[in-house]
């Protein structure tokens, strides 16, 4: 038995609690399945407001059996894994 991966929130309705302002956060582009520009000013990244905590939700039409979410957080465009200090 293979396994497969379906991502659930691809396109769906998206919301955040305290969005940047200026357009960064559209939570939309968290879900538009762009992300090969993970940059700040990039387009396809959602930045939260200076808030102890943030708040996303997808809306996934119906409820579903979930194995594993991935988030992937904006790099500064670059490479995942790589830290420069």
């Amino acid at each position: 038995m293979g396994f497969f991966s379906v991502n659930l929130a691809f396109q769906r309705p998206a919301w955040q609690k305290h969005p940047y302002p200026g357009g960064f956060g559209d939570a939309n582009r968290a879900v538009d399945g762009m992300k090969t520009n993970l940059s700040y000013s990039g387009g396809q990244c959602v930045a939260s407001n200076s808030y102890p905590t943030a708040e996303w939700r997808v809306d996934l039409g119906s409820v579903s059996s979930i194995h594993h979410i991935v988030i992937q957080y904006m790099t500064g465009d670059l490479p995942w894994g790589i830290v420069y200090l």
